[in-house]
C-alpha cells in the first residue's frame, strides 16, 4: 500500500509551518511583573539587574495545591539582597501570590 497524494501534501505542509511558540513560564511572568512594580529607588539602591534575575527564576516546579514547590536554591544569592531588603510585607506578598 503506497502513501496517497494527500499524505505527501500533509507532510510537506507540516514541514513548512513555523514551530509553535513555547508557552510562557508562569513563574517567570510573575517575577517580571513583580520586579516591574518595585519602587525605582529600590532598584537603584540594590543595583538590581532585572534581566539577570529573570534568568535565575525557576524553570521547573511541582504543584501540590495550594503550594508550588520549587527546586532547592531556586532563588540564589542575587535574590537574597531583595528578600533581605526593607520591602514592605504588602509588596513582598505580591511575589508569592
Amino acid at each position: 500500500m503506497s502513501p496517497t497524494k494527500d499524505h505527501h501534501s500533509y507532510k510537506e505542509s507540516r514541514r513548512d509551518r513555523p514551530p509553535k511558540p513555547k508557552p510562557a513560564n508562569p513563574i517567570e511572568e510573575a517575577v517580571k511583573t513583580w520586579l516591574s512594580r518595585l519602587p525605582t529607588d529600590l532598584h537603584e539602591n540594590l543595583k538590581l539587574d532585572v534581566s539577570r534575575l529573570i534568568q535565575l527564576t525557576p524553570k521547573r516546579w511541582v504543584v501540590y495545591p495550594p503550594m508550588v514547590l520549587l527546586p532547592p536554591g531556586s532563588f540564589g544569592e542575587e535574590w537574597r539582597a531583595i528578600l533581605r531588603s526593607e520591602i514592605s510585607t504588602e509588596i513582598m506578598g505580591e511575589l508569592w501570590r
